[in-house]
């Protein structure tokens, strides 16, 4: 599996070319970078990165979205293997990151955003490759704005979610908000993400990494995921999609619906891997 190239499959079928070819071997070379730029959308300052200036004819534009209480370096490796020979844009969501508050709390407003983000940096046609919220926020634009979608990459995603456990074991019996004990929050998002097999160091650096998201955002994220509906809709996607998560996957019937609701799209189980398969196991996906 670690040089399945599925990134690169869908990319290919957008663009023609072989699939099945690992981008891995081919990060080499100077190349002019454009790193971390902000472009001011609705009024607010968005943080990302992006190798060249946009618009780009290099490869495809892949367009890169976060999920919940997480920000543009859940897709660091994937980032770096696209970067030589398309064109990654690795975004920061309002209220993540370096972008600007606040946080939304609908799926409507971050598809708005995205359609917003998509014009103001002139990009005709993107893939869209979110991972958990992120996925089902691509999906909603994907059937909100086809015409400007040539592929879809779900990662560890969903069409719904339902976090009444996970809000519950964060909660404990003293608290009415679970992000009013934020420490006792992170750890038990910690506790669904990862695969038994995934170093105690990858996942000592995550904790260090989340913890960097605001519990006002991870609020907000959360008011979001309950918001999304898909799955009756997800029949009328009709874009190359390829659908992915780890063996481990908390969520793992999300992405079997998408699976199952898109036609024609491919499924790809990644081996000890959970709902963190980005950063668990990039070589896997790309």
């Amino acid at each position: 599996m670690a040089d399945f190239g599925i990134l690169l499959e869908l990319l290919g079928d957008a663009c023609r070319w072989r699939p099945r070819r690992s981008l891995l071997t081919e990060i080499t070379g100077h190349r002019e970078r454009t790193q971390m730029p902000y472009v001011n959308v609705d009024g607010r300052a968005i943080h990302y990165d992006c190798p060249r200036k946009l618009p780009s004819s290099v490869g495809q534009t892949v367009l890169l979205v976060h999920g919940a209480f997480d920000d543009r370096r859940i897709w660091q490796h994937v980032y770096a293997a696209l970067e030589n020979n398309h064109t990654p844009i690795g975004l920061d969501l309002p209220g993540h990151g370096g972008s600007d508050w606040p946080a939304f709390e609908t799926a409507e407003e971050h598809v708005g955003f995205v359609a917003a983000l998509v014009k103001t940096l002139g990009l005709e046609r993107v893939v869209v490759c979110g991972h958990s919220m992120g996925g089902s926020i691509a999906m909603h634009y994907a059937l909100e704005h086809a015409s400007r979608v040539s592929g879809l990459i779900p990662t560890g995603s969903s069409p719904e979610w339902d976090l009444a456990e996970f809000e519950a074991s964060a909660e404990g019996s003293a608290n009415a908000d679970p992000w009013s004990d934020p420490d006792t929050a992170y750890t038990s998002n910690l506790d669904c993400l990862f695969s038994k097999k995934t170093s105690p160091e990858l996942i000592a650096g995550y904790d260090r990494q989340i913890r960097q998201i605001s519990p006002r955002t991870c609020r907000a994220d959360l008011e979001t995921c309950s918001t999304f509906d898909l799955r009756a809709q997800l029949k009328n996607i009709n874009v190359p999609t390829c659908v992915i998560c780890g063996d481990e996957e908390e969520w793992k019937d999300g992405s079997l619906a998408i699976h199952e609701h898109i036609a024609g799209s491919s499924y790809h189980e990644i081996p000890a891997a959970g709902h963190a398969v980005t950063i668990e196991q990039p070589q896997a996906i790309v």
